[in-house]
């Protein structure tokens, strides 16, 4: 192989214009606001004090929201592989899957 053969080709910067950056911050912006609708309610204001979460804030607790949903996800199914192994062990409901 050749040495241009392996020459790494550079993407070229994005645009830095004004308008582009305009462009990227109400990108980010709307982003952040379809974060804020995914969370329950009041979960980024309560890490807040009540205030408004900054973009910060919203990412950080969005991570903390998933990382929770996780550990659920984990719990239920560990639950049900233990119901399916047992079927006695759902508490005497007398229900059949």
């Amino acid at each position: 192989m050749s040495s241009s053969s392996r020459r790494i080709r550079r993407r070229s910067p994005p645009s830095t214009s004004p308008a582009a950056l305009d462009e990227q911050a109400a990108v980010a912006d709307e982003l952040v606001s379809r974060l804020r609708a995914l969370l329950p309610p009041g979960a980024a204001a309560a890490a807040n004090g009540g205030k408004a979460a900054s973009t910060a804030q919203v990412l950080e607790e969005t991570c903390v929201y998933i990382r929770r949903l996780h550990a659920e996800v984990d719990g239920l199914a560990e639950r049900l592989a233990r119901l399916l192994e047992d079927p006695s062990a759902a508490g005497g409901s007398g229900r059949r899957w």
